[in-house]
C-alpha cells in the first residue's frame, strides 16, 4: 500500500538560515521534501565483477563521465539502485559532479542519487552544479571530504514556480551553447598555433614569403660565405677549418628573378661553441653579476636577464665564455622539450655546457633569421642527437644542422614579415587562452544569477513555489521496491555486442510479455540513435523480431 510521506513542521528554511534573498515567489525549502535521496551502499567486494551482463556499479568520480555515468565494473549483488533520470552524485572526495542516470546502477558508497518528485531534472543538476562549495563547506573526514545523508537531507534549496524551472533550464542551457560555442573556436585557435607557424616558418624558408620582394628587387651576386671567410681570418685556426670544411660542401640555389640563396650547414655561416659551469663547491663563484643561461631558460625565447648570476671570481677560474649580444643558443640535451629549442641573447651572457652558442658577429647573417630556421627545424634537429644513454647534440653535431639563406637584405625581409606575422598569430592565441580561462567563471556566474532569479525569465505573476511544496507534501509517495536484479542467460550474453544490447535484453527479461512497443524501448536511454541502431543490429542477428505494428519481440 502507498504510503503517506510524513510532512515535517515546516518544509521552508527559516529566514535566518536562508543562504541569499530571492525572488518573493520564490522559496527556500529543504533536499529531503523537493526529492527522494538514496545513499550509495558498496556490494561486497566478492560480488563485485568484470563481467558486463550484470549491473554496472558507480563507486565514486572515476565511474562518472561528463553527462552519463562511465562503469568499469559490475557487481552480482547490487544494493543501492539508480532509475534512469536519477542524479548522481560524488559525496565522497570529489564532491558534486552531478550527472543523469541512463539506466539502473549499482551506487557505491562515493555517490547518492537524487530523485526530484516534480520539475525538470536539469533544474536540479545546475542547483548542485551552482551549490557545489556548499557540499565542501558542509563536509566532514581528515582523509577524504565525505557529505552525510543528513547534509543531503538539509541542504537548502532556492525554489522556483515550476514554470520558472523550465525556463530557467532553457536559458541556462542556451547561454552555455553559446559559451561552447566560443570555448571550440578558442580551443581551436589555442591547438592549432603550432600548426599555423609551422606553415608560415615552411613559407618563410622555401622563399613564400619574400616572392614579390625578389621580383620588386634586382638580383645582386650572393658573396655571404666569401665575407664570412675574409671576417674569419682573425678566428683561432681551429675554428678557421671547422669553417672551411663546413663551406666546401655548399650549393648555390637560384630562385626567381636571379636571387640566390645558399644551401650549406651552421658550421659553413658562423663559430660554434660552448659554456661551462663554474664550481658550486665555491659559494664565491655565484651570486654576481654576470649573467648565466642553463639548458632549462632556451624556450625558443629572447634572453633578457637569468636565473643566476656568476661572479668575476667564477668566470676567472672556469672555462665559461662571455658570449655577445644577438648570440642564438640550442640546447643540446634533454629527453623532454628542452634539447633542440632556441634563443637569442639580448645581453652578454656566459652559458652552461649543455648549451650550443653560435656566434655571428661578423653581422652577415641575421640572429633572428637563423633563431627562426631552428625553430622551424626543432623535431629534425632533436634527431641529430645521438649517445648509449639520454640523447644529446655536441658542437660538431650543431655545425652539421643543414641551413638555407638568402643574401642579408633578404633574411631581413623575412624576418621583418615573420616578426610581424608570428606577433599576431601569438597575439591571437593569448586572447584564446584568456578566454578559455574566462569561460568557466562566466558560467559559474550564469548560474550563480539564475539561482538568485536574476537571468531576467521569473514572472513575479505566477504562484507562489512553496504551494508546489504543499502539494508534494500533500502527495502520496510510493513506497519504492527494492529493485530486481535481472540476469540474462549465458547464450544469449554471448550473442550481445553492447550495453546498450544487453539493456534492452534486461527490459524484456524484467517484464513478462516477450513483446515490448517501441515507445517502451526507446525509453532504455536518452541517447535515441543509439537505441534504434541496438534494435537494428539486434533484429539482423535474430533475437528481436519487428512486428507488423511496429512492436519488437523477443525470440526465445
Amino acid at each position: 500500500m502507498a504510503k503517506k510521506k510524513e510532512a515535517p513542521s515546516s518544509p521552508f528554511v527559516p529566514v535566518e538560515e536562508q543562504p541569499y534573498p530571492i525572488p518573493e515567489n520564490w522559496c527556500w525549502v529543504k533536499l529531503e521534501d523537493v526529492s527522494e535521496i538514496i545513499m550509495g551502499q558498496s556490494p561486497a567486494g566478492s560480488d563485485t565483477t568484470d563481467d558486463s551482463s550484470y549491473i554496472p556499479l558507480i563507486g565514486g568520480a572515476a565511474d562518472m563521465g561528463i553527462m552519463y555515468p562511465l562503469a568499469t565494473r559490475y557487481t552480482k549483488v547490487p544494493t543501492k539502485i539508480s532509475k534512469d533520470g536519477d542524479l548522481i552524485l560524488c559525496i565522497r572526495a570529489t564532491l558534486g559532479k552531478p550527472i543523469f542516470s541512463d539506466g539502473e546502477y549499482c551506487l557505491g558508497r562515493g555517490v547518492a542519487a537524487v530523485r526530484p518528485y516534480t520539475g525538470p531534472k536539469e533544474y536540479y543538476r545546475y542547483f548542485f552544479l551552482n551549490f557545489e562549495q556548499y557540499l565542501y563547506d558542509n563536509a566532514t573526514g581528515t582523509t577524504f571530504a565525505q557529505v552525510s545523508s543528513k547534509i543531503l537531507q538539509k541542504m537548502p534549496v532556492p525554489l522556483s514556480p515550476r514554470p520558472e524551472q523550465q525556463r530557467l533550464v532553457t536559458r541556462i542551457e542556451s547561454l552555455f551553447a553559446k559559451l561552447d560555442e566560443a570555448k571550440e573556436k578558442a580551443q581551436a585557435v589555442v591547438d592549432g598555433f603550432e600548426v599555423r607557424k609551422s606553415a608560415i616558418l615552411h613559407k618563410a624558408f622555401t622563399g613564400g614569403l619574400t616572392e614579390q620582394w625578389r621580383k620588386e628587387h634586382s638580383a645582386s651576386p650572393n658573396t655571404l660565405l666569401v665575407d664570412i671567410e675574409k671576417f674569419s681570418c682573425n678566428w683561432q685556426k681551429k675554428d678557421q677549418q671547422f669553417l672551411k670544411d663546413a663551406q666546401s660542401t655548399s650549393q648555390v640555389v637560384t630562385l626567381d628573378n636571379g636571387h640566390t640563396w645558399i644551401r650549406c650547414t651552421i658550421g659553413a655561416i658562423s663559430r660554434v661553441t660552448n659554456g661551462s659551469t663554474p664550481s658550486r663547491k665555491f659559494p664565491q663563484y655565484w651570486d654576481g653579476t654576470i649573467p648565466w643561461v642553463s639548458s632549462g631558460e632556451v624556450r625558443n625565447n629572447i634572453i633578457e636577464n637569468t636565473n643566476e648570476c656568476i661572479s668575476q671570481e667564477g668566470y676567472d677560474n672556469s672555462s665559461v665564455k662571455l658570449l655577445p649580444v644577438g648570440t642564438v643558443l640550442i640546447a643540446m640535451i634533454g629527453e623532454g622539450k628542452t634539447r633542440g629549442q632556441s634563443a637569442i641573447l639580448a645581453i652578454n651572457a656566459a652559458i652552461n655546457q649543455n648549451i650550443a652558442a653560435v656566434i655571428v658577429d661578423h653581422d652577415l647573417v641575421s640572429s633572428r633569421y637563423i633563431w627562426y630556421w631552428f625553430q622551424m627545424n626543432y623535431a629534425r634537429n632533436r634527431e641529430k642527437g645521438s649517445g648509449t644513454g639520454p640523447q644529446a647534440l655536441n658542437c660538431q653535431r650543431v655545425r652539421e644542422l643543414d641551413f638555407f639563406v638568402p643574401s642579408l637584405p633578404e633574411q631581413k625581409e623575412v624576418v621583418r614579415i615573420l616578426d610581424m606575422t608570428l606577433s599576431r598569430e601569438l597575439q591571437a592565441k593569448k586572447a584564446a587562452e584568456v578566454a578559455l580561462s574566462q569561460i568557466d567563471t562566466m558560467k559559474k556566474a550564469i548560474l550563480a544569477r539564475a539561482f538568485c532569479g536574476e537571468l531576467g525569465t521569473n514572472d513575479p505573476a505566477e504562484e507562489w513555489a512553496g504551494e508546489l511544496v504543499k502539494e508534494i507534501l500533500k502527495a502520496e509517495v510510493p513506497t519504492q521496491p527494492r529493485a530486481r536484479a535481472v540476469f540474462i542467460p549465458e547464450k544469449l550474453e554471448k550473442r550481445l555486442e553492447s550495453e546498450l544490447e544487453r539493456k534492452i535484453i534486461k527490459l524484456y527479461l524484467k517484464s513478462d510479455s516477450a513483446t515490448l512497443s517501441i515507445d517502451v524501448l526507446m525509453a532504455v536511454s536518452s541517447k535515441k540513435f543509439g537505441v534504434m541502431d541496438a534494435l537494428r543490429n539486434l533484429e539482423q542477428r535474430g533475437i528481436i523480431k519487428k512486428l507488423n505494428n511496429g512492436n519488437y519481440s523477443l525470440v526465445r
